[in-house]
Order: structure tokens, then sequence, then C-alpha cells
């Protein structure tokens, strides 16, 4: 038997990287997803070219970010990231535009809630034209707070481009292909959370953090974080946490929700549905379950 004594102890602080699939053919929360970005992938990989301009659009917890992150890698590029909560002025976006270079991937979060402000701008950089103070609307009271350089004389202005690089947005709802400020937009794709993705997804990040949990507990226990809303990785850091405090480092089977109460429940946004219960039902349950009451209140 091999001694297991100097193995490495399992660790509790679980990070979004954890969540993050290798490649995007190893993205299996969504294999005809992944299976359709990697043939874009090798495409422009033969060709030289850089990734089409995309939006991912689909619910928190669906994987978008990881999966852009695993586009970079496929694609061998540096990944810029910017969040959209924290963008202020236009020379946020433009400090992230101009040091990215030909082929580079950045990444735009939360685009939907300012896309009205911020639309505009971002696609004009998509078509490699450089962000100027002026291209904002002087009703809407932003600082004018970028640097020299964003203002160039007019002789140069003309002159001076932005790389070739990929524009990655993600979105909770899908843009609407009439709108104008979209018109950028080279590929639309779709993402989406159920109980099978949220199992790919936990048990890749409790396996990476050390921990030996089976098929059928990670199935419970991404049925209770998809049922009460908990997000992946608080779901994933709590069962961590409760594994490494009860001296263990391995779940078996027989693992049930009546157990998982006392860690997912204080993270649930709804009342814990599962007291007595050792599964999360599905959809098909709770749907007959509202017909027989509709039912029975209709008599």
């Amino acid at each position: 038997m091999p001694d297991r004594s100097d193995r490495t102890p399992p660790r509790t602080l679980l990070t979004a990287a954890d969540l993050a699939p290798q490649s995007v053919c190893h993205f299996t929360e969504n294999p005809y997803l992944a299976a359709a970005i990697a043939r874009t992938v090798d495409a422009c990989l033969v060709g030289g070219r850089r990734f089409p301009h995309t939006v991912i659009a689909g619910p928190a917890d669906a994987g978008k970010r990881a999966l852009v992150a695993a586009i970079a890698r496929d694609m061998c590029e540096p990944l810029f990231e910017v969040e959209m909560s924290t963008v202020t002025g236009l020379h946020d976006l433009h400090a992230v535009f101009r040091g990215c270079p030909d082929r580079g991937i950045v990444l735009i979060s939360g685009l939907e809630p300012h896309h009205a402000v911020f639309g505009r701008a971002i696609a004009q950089a998509a078509h490699r034209q450089r962000l100027v103070v002026s291209s904002l609307p002087p009703e809407l009271g932003l600082p004018d707070m970028s640097p020299p350089e964003m203002t160039p004389p007019a002789r140069a202005r003309g002159a001076r481009r932005y790389a070739d690089f990929t524009i990655i947005g993600t979105m909770r709802i899908p843009p609407d292909a009439a709108d104008a400020r979209v018109r950028w937009v080279e590929r639309t794709y779709f993402t989406w959370r159920t109980r099978a993705s949220e199992s790919v997804r936990i048990g890749r990040a409790l396996q990476r953090a050390g921990f030996t949990v089976a098929p059928e507990a990670v199935e419970r226990i991404s049925g209770a974080a998809t049922e009460c809303g908990i997000r992946t990785l608080a779901a994933a850091t709590a069962v961590a946490e409760w594994m490494a405090a009860n001296g263990t480092s391995e779940l078996g089977p027989e693992l049930s929700l009546v157990d998982l109460a006392p860690v997912l429940s204080p993270l649930a946004r709804v009342p814990w549905p599962f007291d007595g219960v050792d599964h999360a039902p599905d959809h098909a349950s709770r749907a007959r379950r509202r017909a027989a009451k509709a039912l029975q209140e209709s008599e």
C-alpha cells in the first residue's frame, strides 16, 4: 500500500481559477458549445487570424468568463479583463485597449447594464478606432479624466489605431441583433446553468483542491446549489471547509442533503427546502407538484 502520510493536504481556499476548464475542449459543462468554439479556434489558428468579436450570454455561474479564459489559452494569446462595474470613463477602457496586442483578447464582463453608455465606444474600439473623450455624449456628465494621449492632434489622430485584437463581452441577456451598438459582434453564443453543468464545475473545483468526492455526492451538492441559488464557488468552498473541519478529504455516495443542510443552508437565497430528504427534486417533479396543487385548488 502506498504511504499517504506525506501527501499534500487539501486546501480550502478555492478561487475562480479552480472552476475554469484547462481548454475549450474541457468545457464539458456545455459540450455542444465547446465543440462549436473549438472549431472556430482551430480555424483561427490555421488561418493566422484573431478570434472573432463575440458575445457570450447566460445566467450567473454559467462559466462565461472561464470559457473566455480557455479560449485565450487555446489561442495562445494574452487575456485582458475589464469589469464594467468598475469603469468610470473612457480612460479606463482606453488604458486596456492600447495595451492589447494583435490577436490579443479583451474580456468585458457585465456588459449589458453599461452598454447604453459605452456601447458606441466599444464598437469603435472593435473597428480599431482610437477612443477620444468627445465620443461620449455631453449630457452624461462624466468627468474628463482622460490622459493627454487620448486627444492627439487632428493630423495624427487618423493614423493612430488600436491593434487588431478581439473583444469578447459577457451578458446575462442576449443582445438585440437590431441594436446598432452591437453590430461589432461577429459571433453570439449562449450557455446556461443546470444541475449537470454545476456538477462538472463543483467536481472540478473540489478535485483541484485535493478532495475526492463521489459523483453521487457532487450531484447532491450541485442540486442544492442550483435549487437554492447558491453561487458555485461559495458552495464548493463551503463543502471544502466542512470536509477539512471534519478531518476528511473524501466523501462517499452516502452523503445526503440532510448532512449538507448545516453547510449550504446559510448560503441559500430561499428557505432550505430539503429537510428530511436525501436528494434535490428535479424540474419535472416540481412541475408535477405545482400541477397537482393547482388541480386541488380548482376542485
